[in-house]
């Protein structure tokens, strides 16, 4: 990557924090990845390592170009400046190097928060890759150029195979429907991290498939296919934002094996998205660049009773809130055992009525006039609706909104049937905007909670049957506001999470 000449005018050096330098990982490649950007606009750029592992002729992608230093033995805390501002990925919790401006880099949460939580300084600055991992944080969206190794293949190369990624595990269970799908193909062959391990090997097997089937989105392989124009069957699809669009891995993705053919369509454009994406990269880090320093200019503008100081602490207490939150659904332990706090029955009225509203899909896309809403008590406990449909055509997906405000349930049944009496369980296939806990727990921390879900009936919908217990509704610290049940905190509503989530994102991430 060619580089500029440094900018001898710039009193800013970006310390980027890797927790080890072992082995080409996702996290590690994005960071440094990250650095190559900012030395490439003239910025100083360190990386600091916390373990130097694996041999230093093989480093990480980018390290061989950026200065490195060995924390404990090459650099201290000592050696950092007042102006410097370290960068954190996610996984790093603390602040090891007792910076002053500190950034924390969310890379893959919140479908992998860290244990423990973040201990967020006041005035830490917070950015994701996505809006997928935090909508409210400045997004720095990174494309790495994989297309030496990963481009389209020609459609005479592809062979009558599908691959089957499993992650991690040896394999994973598919569902009838999924083996279904995979007979119609003369051959599968699984594939795993370490199969066939090499780039150059996987890019081989990926242009010859015809199909790749996951049981989730793995953001890394799904991208991967996409640009070997390799469509993603998605076998139990559990995405935060299912309408996301940003990147190119989105691209091909399908979760009915009857929108294959729409998914061969849909993945013809993802190289050129690609393309694109890394043209993009250099405006990205100088958006980046702006943002940060005027977040952090503010930050030391101001002394800690102002106004930007009050949002930028009220939207990190939400912020490490809802990462205890999270750690705790994704345990499998019970909503006692959070922070979450459902209201005694003596003060159930304090919560508002339900408003719970489903939407059908007759080919006009969710609208008011094609949905029901029904109103039910909003206090802790289990609740069932049964929705009675005249829908003017044949309906392709639902969506269900339990109401209009950041919610914890377990949802026991969501279920649909037809006139000729068949039952679809929806249970299984739905997405939408939440956190999913082993249990069956789901966490919706945003205003305007949806699930979304796919019908695939040969007669008229009737009826739409959602059954759920709602556990409650998360608090926030805060030192001036007492708590409604004497707890020290505040009960998060709707329009106090607006307040106290969106004005700070606007007031004091300065986002372009």
């Amino acid at each position: 990557m060619a580089r500029k000449p440094r900018n001898e005018t710039a009193e800013v050096r970006y310390l980027i924090f890797l927790p080890s330098c072992r082995g080409p990982s996702e996290p590690t490649r994005l960071l440094c990845l990250l650095g190559e950007l900012l030395a490439a606009e003239g910025h100083e750029v360190l990386l600091v390592c916390a373990k130097m592992e694996g041999s230093p002729t093989n480093p990480p992608a980018g390290q061989g170009r950026l200065v490195t230093r060995h924390l404990g033995k090459e650099f201290s805390p000592a050696d950092v400046r007042d102006s410097d501002i370290a960068i954190y990925p996610g996984m790093v919790t603390d602040n090891p190097l007792a910076a002053t401006n500190v950034v924390r880099f969310l890379l893959s949460r919140p479908q992998e928060p860290t244990d423990p939580v973040i201990a967020y300084g006041a005035t830490d600055f917070v950015m994701s890759t996505c809006p997928a991992v935090d909508r409210h944080a400045f997004v720095l969206p990174l494309t790495h150029d994989n297309s030496d190794l990963f481009f389209p293949a020609k459609a005479a190369e592809k062979e009558d195979l599908a691959l089957i990624y499993p992650g991690r595990r040896a394999r994973f269970p598919l569902p009838q429907r999924v083996e279904a799908f995979l007979d119609t193909f003369a051959a599968r062959q699984v594939i795993t991290p370490w199969y066939p391990g090499e780039p150059k090997g996987l890019a081989a097997v990926l242009r010859k498939s015809r199909v790749l089937v996951v049981d989730g989105v793995h953001h890394d392989i799904c991208s991967l296919a996409a640009l070997c124009n390799t469509p993603v069957f998605v076998a139990s699809r559990n995405s935060t934002e299912p309408n996301e669009r940003r990147f190119p891995f989105h691209s091909g993705l399908f979760d009915d094996p009857n929108d294959f053919p729409a998914a061969l369509s849909d993945v013809a454009g993802a190289f050129a998205a690609h393309t694109q994406a890394v043209a993009d990269n250099p405006r990205h880090i100088r958006d980046f660049v702006l943002t940060c320093n005027e977040h952090f200019a503010r930050m030391l503008a101001s002394s800690r009773d102002t106004y930007a100081h009050v949002l930028n602490q009220r939207y990190l207490s939400v912020r490490r809130e809802l990462d205890a939150i999270r750690i705790q659904l994704l345990r499998g332990r019970t909503t006692s055992e959070t922070q979450m706090s459902a209201t005694a029955p003596d003060q159930a009225s304090s919560y508002p009525p339900l408003a719970a509203q489903l939407f059908f899909d007759c080919g006009n896309g969710f609208n008011e006039s094609d949905s029901v809403r029904e109103i039910c008590d909003g206090s802790p406990g289990e609740k069932r609706i049964k929705y009675d449909l005249t829908p003017s055509g044949k309906v392709g997906a639902i969506r269900f909104d339990p109401g209009d405000d950041p919610i914890c349930l377990k949802l026991k049944e969501f279920s649909a049937i037809d006139a000729a009496d068949m039952c679809v369980d929806l249970l299984a296939s739905m997405t939408g905007n939440f956190a999913r806990g082993v249990t069956g727990t789901y966490l919706f921390d945003e205003p305007d909670p949806q699930v979304h879900a796919n019908v695939r009936l040969a007669a008229p919908l009737l009826r739409v049957t959602v059954v759920f217990e709602v556990l409650g509704r998360w608090q926030t610290a805060t030192p001036t506001t007492p708590s409604p049940t004497g707890g020290g905190g505040l009960r998060i509503n709707s329009s106090t999470l607006r307040r106290a989530v969106r004005t700070a994102v606007d007031m004091c991430r300065l986002a372009h």
